[in-house]
């Protein structure tokens, strides 16, 4: 498939997993469409599952890689699993040792025949193609497939927090500093809010955060966020997390860190700073709807975890409508301690 692709002008061909979905995707000339749908279809029509133990091989060093021989992947496979008990996202995505060398090509066979549906699957082309032309062989091509049972929808739940949690590991690393909180899923509408309150945070050198642990105390590396964590779907985690400067501990980053987060409990962002987070994001949003490739990837995003595709464009208003009130609420309900996560990398000792 991969020749066929280069052979015909096609860059980009790759696939990637997430927490919610996994995702297939290159870039072809416009005149190729039909191609697209033909090769498209058969990937997921009757695939046979060769070189199966090779692949599984090479999840385990990428496994070895990100996580067993990482400080920071390992802390964050034991934050999920504190932070989320229960939980779906309290799983790695790329799976334990122990389950991927149990696992067989019949394993393979089945997770495809449940999960890889026509109800389950949602493409995007993006181009300068006639939308009636699309339609047209997406039906000759992609209505081959055959209906097959329905997979019910998870109800997932935020699992009940009640006091901080903490881990601390002691790893040859750097020291981290990690905290995470509990914030709704993608399609709530106080997730936009989440996701503004990230960027006053983080959001380039002129955020809060980066002023206060970078600039002036001089007291991390960096300073980072990552709202909807690991996934979108479902209620996830905003986690907040930095590196420390060299002879500067986890604890001085751990009080700058929560005196911020409760400034915005405590006080109105100004109308003028909450502008310019508003202009940076409505910026960086445009930026990627401005290339096929971005709103490619937003198209489906967008369809299975809000359930229309459309909600993508109505992005631009949301921001737009959000006031410093808003912010304060949505920090006042987030930021609690009680429902906090904190995780500590220490330098091993000896």
């Amino acid at each position: 498939m991969g020749q066929i692709v280069e052979q015909a002008g096609g860059v980009g061909l790759n696939a990637t997993t997430s927490a919610d979905a996994t995702r297939y995707f290159y870039s072809f000339p416009a005149n190729k469409l039909e191609l697209w749908m033909s090769l498209e279809s058969e990937r997921f029509l009757e695939p046979v599952f060769r070189e199966f133990f090779e692949e599984r091989d090479v999840i385990l060093e990428e496994r070895r890689m990100r996580t067993d021989n990482s400080p920071i992947g390992k802390m964050i496979e034991v934050f999920l699993e504190t932070a989320l008990p229960n939980h779906p996202y309290g799983r790695p995505i790329i799976g334990y040792e122990r389950d991927l060398r149990n696992l067989t090509r019949p394993d393979i066979q089945d997770f495809f025949d449940r999960y890889y549906t026509p109800n389950n699957m949602i493409a995007a082309v993006v181009g300068d193609v006639d939308p009636d032309e699309v339609k047209r062989l997406a039906e000759i091509y992609f209505g081959r497939y055959q209906a097959r049972t329905e997979i019910p929808d998870l109800e997932v739940a935020f699992p009940e927090q009640t006091e901080a949690r903490e881990i601390e590991l002691q790893l040859p690393s750097e020291p981290w500093y990690l905290e995470g909180y509990p914030i709704p899923a993608v399609n709530q509408p106080d997730r936009i809010i989440c996701d503004m309150i990230a960027a006053l945070l983080t959001g380039g050198r002129t955020s809060r955060l980066y002023q206060a642990l970078v600039e002036q105390q001089q007291l991390a590396l960096g300073i980072n966020v990552s709202t909807g964590f690991p996934g979108d779907r479902f209620p996830g985690l905003m986690l907040l997390y930095a590196t420390t400067v060299p002879g500067r501990t986890v604890d001085e980053i751990a009080t700058v860190m929560d005196g911020e987060l409760e400034r915005l409990k405590t006080e109105l962002v100004s109308p003028a700073e909450l502008d310019r987070i508003k202009t940076q994001t409505r910026a960086s949003l445009l930026r990627t709807l401005s290339s096929n490739e971005g709103m490619a990837a937003l198209l489906p995003e967008y369809e299975a975890n809000t359930g229309d595709w459309r909600n993508l464009f109505d992005q631009l208003q949301r921001i737009e409508a959000i006031t410093p009130a808003d912010v304060q609420r949505v920090a006042q309900e987030v930021f609690q301690p009680a429902k906090v996560t904190i995780g500590r990398i220490l330098p091993q000792q000896g």
